[in-house]
């Protein structure tokens, strides 16, 4: 029954990130380019944030776009921490 559980749990999550993606993607894509059928920023998930460890941003090549959503109704401060490769990291925040 477990393995079952986990097996359900695992599709949700999947079928939820298609569902993200496609929404910040048309969010993301400039209006003039939606008429050209241009392609959307790809969008990756961190499953296993909780222990720190996310194949997204440690095998990035060159740069990548971290998107957080806070689904609460007022603003709240949290530190985030986002596994890079050791070195020469640039880090700008925009909000």
């Amino acid at each position: 029954m477990t393995d079952d559980y986990s097996k359900r749990l695992a599709f949700g999550f999947e079928e939820c990130g298609k569902v993200i993606s496609r929404s910040l993607g048309a969010l993301m894509t400039k209006p003039g380019e939606r008429q050209k059928k241009a392609a959307p920023p790809q969008q990756s998930f961190c499953h296993l944030s909780n222990v720190t460890e996310c194949a997204a941003s440690e095998g990035a090549r060159g740069s990548f776009v971290v998107t957080l959503y806070n689904p609460l109704l007022r603003r709240v401060s949290k530190y985030v921490r986002v596994p890079v490769r050791e070195g020469g990291n640039t880090i700008i925040i925009h909000q």
